[in-house]
């Protein structure tokens, strides 16, 4: 089955079982080594909730997220201009982003936005970064959005979980990350993906920490990756900045936007 990501054909690897009743082939592409599944006919059944039920990680992700983003656009990126969290969920992030004072904006075409009502992103408005969390492996186009996000910017912070930790392929039964009761994700990364998808958009790639990756085109210094990514003190240097920049939040500014907006 051909890949799609690069367009080449793949091989056969496993089948699974998803949503207790799909058995489904994974293939694998050597050419980029992306992992995917046959053509998701499944997906309306997976989707009658866009956001399942069994995501208890929802928010300590988005806290964690939202350190880590703001660590980034502190040191690498302009604080004036507008960011993007694309697939914003219910926006959580996008809440937690303005409230440090950064003009960040929220899109989704599948879930409600909750906690960033009115900062909703607009065609015309340019964007310095997009973020997109927990997003990649819903992908059943990946080349297609890429080239969409890309489009939006020139930087993209994004998180998913890569396989090729410790093992050439996690197996079916062996990685928790398939998700095979919700049948959501259909598409899995290895650091050799996010190389080869760096090579076609001329852009450097980043591990930041576990499954939290940066494309980007700007050169980042290694001393502060380790600092505020990959030390023990990560945490702490990300959560003194996440409390500097707050005192500059739009929190309040925001309020009185959105009761003039009601009036």
């Amino acid at each position: 089955m051909e890949c799609p990501l690069c367009g080449k054909k793949g091989y056969g690897i496993f089948k699974g079982k998803l949503l207790n009743k799909f058995v489904v082939q994974y293939y694998q592409c050597r050419n980029c080594g992306l992992i995917y599944t046959q053509t998701p006919y499944w997906l309306d059944e997976a989707y009658q909730d866009s956001i399942t039920c069994a995501d208890t990680g929802i928010m300590v992700r988005n806290v964690r997220n939202a350190l880590c983003a703001n660590a980034l656009v502190d040191k690498v990126f302009d604080k004036k201009a507008s960011f993007l969290d694309y697939g914003g969920g219910y926006g959580v992030f996008t809440r937690m982003m303005r409230d440090v004072g950064y003009n960040w904006l929220w899109q989704d075409k599948y879930s409600e936005n909750l906690f960033a009502r009115g900062f909703e992103y607009r065609e015309e408005e340019k964007i310095e970064l997009v973020t997109a969390f927990e997003l990649f492996e819903h992908f059943t186009e990946p080349k297609k959005e890429l080239e969409h996000l890309f489009q939006l910017a020139g930087s993209l912070l994004f998180s998913t979980l890569l396989y090729d930790k410790g093992l050439r392929y996690k197996p079916f039964s062996r990685w928790w990350y398939y998700v095979p009761q919700t049948g959501q994700h259909v598409v899995f990364y290895s650091e050799m993906t996010c190389r080869y998808i760096a090579g076609q958009y001329g852009v450097n790639y980043y591990n930041l920490c576990d499954d939290l990756h940066l494309f980007t085109d700007k050169k980042l210094d290694d001393k502060w990756l380790r600092l505020y990514f990959k030390s023990k003190y990560s945490w702490f240097a990300q959560s003194y900045l996440y409390h500097r920049n707050s005192k500059n939040g739009k929190c309040f500014a925001d309020m009185k936007k959105m009761i003039k907006m009601q009036g």
